[in-house]
């Protein structure tokens, strides 16, 4: 492909929504790799917070910052880059996200136990809170409200996760899970709120379902 024709400048930018959806699903909308304009607008919106001595979201003033310090980088590694080698530096940016595409689906398949062809397609059923997930979600969250408020803190939170068998993700990921939940400030997450969150089937396996995206 001519890098100056408009089917370069097509593909270039579906390969960007690709891999922008990519890191986006498997990060719970945390990271961005094609676009800043929500993170810049959450780190300014943050950084006004801690000026008014509210810390609470610092941990994502963090993370939101390096992910803008490491756009910016890239932007000027990847001008250096073009002007040395035109449309071939996009090559090492498609082998890049090949390699963690198929990670990514390699691991899909190992942890939900599930076909290659269904964790590319994302192609598989979960029980959908019918009776045997609400008994075994019930019986998670009696066990982990341990000081019977009704509630679940974030650290209840995260060991209920835990033992839910949902493994692959961080203390940042489950945070950042908790606090979009957490719309009403009480630091605190609701039976109802959880059934909201996880499914399981009859066999006692978990996952995330929730549909409140941490999006921009």
């Amino acid at each position: 492909l001519h890098p100056d024709g408009r089917s370069f400048l097509y593909l270039a930018a579906m390969a960007n929504g690709l891999q922008n959806a990519l890191s986006s699903g498997y990060s719970a909308n945390l990271i961005r790799s094609s676009h800043m304009s929500g993170i810049t607008s959450d780190v300014g919106m943050i950084f006004g917070q801690m000026v008014g001595g509210n810390f609470d979201n610092a941990w994502r003033f963090v993370v939101l910052s390096g992910l803008c310090t490491s756009f910016l980088v890239g932007g000027v590694v990847s001008w250096f880059a073009v002007n040395r080698f035109k449309s071939l530096a996009l090559v090492f940016n498609a082998l890049l996200y090949f390699a963690i595409a198929m990670a990514t689906i390699a691991f899909t398949s190992f942890q939900q136990r599930v076909s290659l062809w269904k964790a590319a397609s994302g192609d598989w059923d979960w029980g959908m809170n019918e009776a045997p997930s609400q008994d075994y979600l019930l019986e998670l969250f009696t066990r982990y409200d341990s000081d019977c408020t009704g509630s679940l803190d974030e650290e209840q939170f995260k060991g209920l996760l835990k033992t839910a068998g949902i493994t692959g993700m961080t203390d940042i990921g489950m945070s950042a899970i908790f606090r979009s939940l957490d719309v009403d400030g009480s630091k605190g997450i609701s039976r109802d709120e959880l059934f909201g969150l996880l499914a399981c089937n009859a066999d006692e396996e978990c996952a995330l379902i929730w549909e409140d995206d941490l999006s921009d």
